[in-house]
């Protein structure tokens, strides 16, 4: 039994160092491979301009569980599409690697549906790659603040990064944000405050939809009696 259980654990060994990529398997540098293809819009069936998409270097690594998994190793080029969406560009391995991939870079005028790292087959040939994103539009809130009370207010709405919506510190006055919508969707904009016992409550506001293909402004008046 005890034999069995050795050479079992040697076997799962075996594998998890056969699944584990060393500098001997890693492509040599310098080899030159072509991506092209498209980012398209079908939401707004508008192309999507201006995108940066990155090519970068990975290898494999191995997990006791038998599996392996990407790792990341280095940005080699980039490419930015153009008014029509097209993209078409060449990069060199690194050296560091066996496997090639290429994702968007963030953009917060434009939505990726969480779009994962598209694996490049053909090193050192040519790859057709396309994508569908969706186009946002930046939305300029005017804030109203009609004599709030515990400041500060945190902000969040769907397809705007959490990171770019500043705390309101004002209880009066207009204040201005810019979030980034679908234009074809409606928004729920939620206006948070924490109360004295360390109570939440929150404003919800809704955006509607503009159906219309350009930056826009939206106007709010935000009172204590909107909180709930």
């Amino acid at each position: 039994m005890k034999n069995i259980l050795y050479y079992s654990l040697l076997a799962i060994l075996f594998l998890n160092m056969k699944c584990e990529d060393t500098e001997e398997d890693y492509l040599p540098a310098g080899i030159e491979t072509r991506v092209f293809g498209n980012i398209y819009d079908n939401a707004n069936q508008i192309p999507v301009p201006d995108q940066k998409l990155i090519a970068a270097e990975y290898y494999r690594d191995f997990r006791f569980d038998g599996g392996s998994y990407d790792v990341f190793v280095q940005e080699l080029d980039s490419t930015t599409t153009d008014q029509n969406g097209n993209f078409d560009f060449i990069f060199k391995t690194g050296g560091m690697g066996t496997k090639y991939k290429i994702y968007p870079r963030h953009n917060n005028l434009v939505w990726t549906y969480y779009q994962d790292a598209v694996d490049i087959e053909n090193i050192k040939g040519d790859n057709e790659l396309s994508f569908e994103f969706q186009n946002l539009y930046v939305c300029t809130l005017n804030i109203n603040m009609d004599n709030l009370q515990f400041p500060p207010f945190s902000m969040s709405v769907f397809l705007t990064p959490y990171s770019e919506l500043d705390d309101i510190s004002e209880i009066n006055g207009i204040v201005n944000r810019a979030v980034y919508l679908s234009v074809f969707e409606d928004a729920n904009l939620n206006i948070t405050r924490k109360l004295s016992d360390g109570t939440r409550q929150t404003a919800t506001v809704l955006i509607p939809a503009s159906n219309i293909l350009e930056p826009r402004t939206f106007d709010i008046t935000l009172t204590n009696s909107d909180f709930e």
